[in-house]
């Protein structure tokens, strides 16, 4: 059991599903679309529609495809719930990854976040909230590969960026309010690192000279990413 326990994504497979299956019986197991927008495109690509108001082109199509395959299941509902199933994983992967040594205040966020959360990401879908969530945990992903100093696992990295293009097919308008939270945390992120180095240091140009690079890259790579969407 310890084991598990130290094992950050499987922990964080543990809480959200734990999260759902809470949420789902309060619910009265349903799920459903918050709005009805979500209905309404929806029924157009049952109707075997692609071209979809605010959708990617691309994964219109491919939804409309996966449709006609598997019949009767709700391909847009499936796919909204998968996205925001990963995606609160990845993000609670991020919180056990950066607060695991602080355990009471890693609960405090975690019950907080499940609180405000799980019901609209896999209860109640909602397509701009789904981009939003999606698009997060990416974004989060990306920052936590930046954040940490060894042992660097690329295909997070990797996976973080594909998670969020993926997110941002559903609305990209949704993306810009969410971009600009996750780059304000990222150079959160880098003045607490400077303010760090100076506290022992005091001396701001060599800090910045030295890390300037490492600086840059996480803030780079999150630009394209944008660009990409």
């Amino acid at each position: 059991m310890k084991r598990l326990l130290k094992n950050n994504l499987l922990l964080s497979l543990m809480t959200v599903t734990v999260g759902f299956v809470t949420a789902f019986c309060l619910s009265g197991f349903t799920m459903y679309y918050s709005t009805v927008d979500d209905y309404i495109i929806s029924s157009l690509i049952s109707a075997g529609q692609s071209k979809i108001l605010f959708l990617n082109f691309f994964l219109s199509t491919f939804l409309v495809w996966f449709q006609k395959i598997i019949g009767s299941i709700n391909v847009f509902f499936l796919f909204q719930w998968i996205i925001n199933f990963i995606a609160l994983v990845c993000i609670h992967y991020v919180f056990i990854e950066k607060f695991r040594k602080t355990p009471l205040f890693l609960i405090a966020v975690i019950v907080f976040f499940d609180l405000l959360f799980t019901w609209p990401c896999l209860i109640a879908l909602q397509y701009n909230q789904t981009t939003s969530t999606g698009f997060t945990a990416g974004s989060l992903l990306i920052i936590r590969y930046f954040q940490q100093n060894t042992s660097k696992n690329k295909f997070m990295l990797i996976f973080g960026i594909v998670f969020a293009v993926i997110s941002a097919l559903l609305r990209i308008q949704a993306v810009l309010p969410v971009s600009a939270l996750c780059l304000l945390y990222l150079f959160s992120d880098i003045f607490v690192d400077i303010a760090k180095r100076y506290k022992e240091t005091k001396d701001l140009k060599t800090i910045l000279k030295n890390n300037v690079i490492r600086y840059l890259k996480p803030f780079l790579i999150y630009v394209c990413v944008l660009l990409a969407v």
